[in-house]
């Protein structure tokens, strides 16, 4: 692989040129799609609000009367988070070409 600023010879896995000194990502980050990486954030992001929405729920179970409608909150939110993360892991495999 060759520096993106000085052509030099650098390793695959080299995030630094030995030569000029420039910064740049490893090899298996720049064969991604950059579109994709976006997605996994927006994604990842949608994520952590279903997280914290299931655990405010769930809070909420303890100081007030109990509802049937107020059990279904942390159950759907746990069943969009687990949703959320599968997505995410397929994003950011498809972004990154990672296994």
């Amino acid at each position: 692989m060759l520096c993106p600023n000085c052509q030099c010879k650098v390793d695959d896995e080299t995030t630094q040129c030995p030569e000029c000194g420039s910064f740049f990502p490893a090899m298996r980050h720049r064969k991604g799609e950059v579109g994709w990486g976006a997605v996994c954030g927006l994604v990842r992001g949608m994520f952590i609000v279903a997280v914290f929405a299931t655990i405010g729920s769930i809070i909420n179970l303890f100081y007030e009367t109990v509802h049937v409608l107020d059990i279904l909150m942390p159950l759907s939110g746990t069943v969009a988070a687990v949703f959320l993360h599968r997505i995410a892991r397929r994003c950011h495999k498809r972004a990154y070409h990672v296994e």
